[in-house]
């Protein structure tokens, strides 16, 4: 016992120094905003300041500081408010005052601000804020355990995020949809899903989604009955959310925890735990968390058989869970309410909220919500079978234009070459001719040449007969000289 109090008092004062840090934050901030000049880094400082409150739960500071920011935007581009520079900025700002609405448990406000935020994104084409938006408007259905709205929402931001390939806030959306999962107790799509986001953070070092993904894991192992791996999940989200300063990921923790002390008959230690996330939660006025932290403060009551006290807090969550319209948390608030008023013998009471609860459990039509949640997936899958098939046969018909192509430019080659072919064979075919009439010619002039020769040889042997007809033969001329007498 004496333990278990030096741990929540270390986790105090640990949560109190993160406060006092962000206090720090916000008042330099603060200051920022007194003394910028009328430009869009007053905006920036306005926006800085509200994530700090909205990360603390910090309603009623977020609500003031977010409107005080739309109220500055809209007056800085108030003779400009069609300009893309207007139409970001003021995305921007709504994007924050939702959070403000959503904080408040002001859904109806939340979604309406996140839908104008979306339009103007949409007007300028930013894609990047608008996947951002899909998925807050996800989120706000979600609490409104409008599941099959939440995972449509989720899956148009995946379906940006995963065209822009932006593995970070992917693993973000598979976690999402892991918990939509988890809500209509499709454990092993839970898992899935998120198990897919795991790697993804473990790669990129946030211990922010860390813990959301180990926290997620250990709440569906502890509803599978596997305790040891939920509570190995838990301490895991518990490091994270120290490391990042999380105070609320830490409370949340500490009272899943409680639901393991609870299991293991350690009922005053799960008091203890989920008291601790009842005050967190009160600090911060996450009003949407208020009923589930008296709930479960109510039944362990009912287990140290301290029926009184386990009333009052029933009574408390009923109240909250009307306010906000949790009808899930409402069903099992009115069972076990109708389970206490039978020990107490109050068969009256017991037999309306009994009643109740059976009236709770109708509307909720969980079969309808997974059926929803299904569709939308399986239209998703099926829009995106399409468009993979689509880009392929887009792929595949570039790759036959391009082999139409090629082929085209291969037959003009072929057709090129035979024309250059057959040029070369008529210059050939031309050389030839005329080489052979050359020739020819050449052959005229040589019989020409050879005949004249003939004749030229035909008349010196004819002259030669001529001469040797007129000029006495030699043996007359011996003779002659033989028969001349000497002197």
């Amino acid at each position: 016992m004496v333990r278990q109090k030096k741990y929540f008092f270390i986790l105090t004062l640990t949560l109190l120094i993160f406060i006092t840090r962000s206090q720090d934050n916000t008042d330099s901030i603060k200051k920022n905003i007194s003394i910028s000049a009328n430009d869009t880094n007053k905006i920036k400082s306005y926006n800085r300041l509200c994530r700090i409150y909205y990360n603390n739960g910090q309603t009623d500071s977020l609500t003031k500081y977010s409107k005080q920011a739309v109220q500055y935007t809209n007056l800085i581009f108030y003779n400009d408010s069609d300009s893309y520079s207007a139409k970001k900025w003021l995305a921007i700002v709504f994007i924050e005052r939702a959070k403000a609405f959503k904080l408040s448990a002001n859904y109806d406000s939340a979604l309406m601000i996140l839908n104008q935020s979306l339009e103007n994104y949409k007007s300028i084409a930013n894609e990047v804020g608008m996947a951002f938006v899909y998925n807050e408007l996800g989120i706000v259905y979600k609490l409104q355990r409008n599941y099959g709205q939440a995972i449509s929402y989720y899956l148009q931001s995946l379906s940006i995020r995963e065209k822009l390939k932006d593995d970070k806030n992917i693993a973000g959306l598979l976690h999402n949809i892991g918990d939509v999962y988890f809500s209509i107790k499709d454990f092993k799509k839970a898992i899935a899903y998120i198990e897919l986001a795991l790697p993804v953070n473990i790669k990129t070092g946030n211990k922010n989604w860390l813990g959301f993904n180990y926290n997620s894991l250990g709440l569906i192992y502890k509803e599978l009955g596997n305790y040891e791996k939920a509570l190995v999940n838990y301490m895991k989200a518990r490091n994270c959310f120290v490391e990042v300063e999380y105070r609320e990921g830490i409370a949340g923790v500490e009272a899943n925890m409680g639901d393991l002390y609870l299991f293991d008959h350690k009922y005053n230690k799960a008091l203890e735990s989920y008291k601790f996330f009842l005050s967190e939660m009160e600090a911060s006025k996450n009003l949407e968390q208020l009923a589930l932290a008296n709930n479960n403060i109510a039944k362990t009551y009912v287990l140290l058989h301290n029926n009184k006290e386990a009333y009052l807090s029933f009574r408390k969550a009923i109240q909250f869970a009307k306010n906000l319209r949790q009808n899930d948390i409402l069903r099992e608030l009115y069972l076990r309410l109708s389970g206490l008023d039978s020990l107490n013998g109050d068969y009256k009471n017991a037999y309306i909220n009994h009643y109740l609860y059976t009236a709770y459990s109708d509307s909720i039509n969980t079969n309808e919500n997974a059926k929803k949640v299904m569709e939308t997936q399986m239209q998703y899958e099926y829009a995106k079978k399409h468009l993979a098939d689509s880009l392929r046969v887009v792929q595949d018909k570039k790759i036959n234009e391009f082999k139409f192509s090629k082929e085209k430019n291969q037959r003009y080659f072929l057709i090129a070459g035979i024309l250059l072919i057959a040029v070369f064979s008529l210059f050939m075919f031309s050389r030839y001719r005329l080489i052979k009439k050359q020739k020819h010619i050449i052959e005229i002039q040589k019989e020409l040449v050879e005949q004249k020769q003939k004749e030229v040889i035909e008349s010196l042997k004819y002259a030669k007969r001529i001469q040797q007809s007129w000029l006495p033969t030699i043996k007359y001329l011996e003779r002659k000289i033989k028969n001349q007498p000497e002197s």
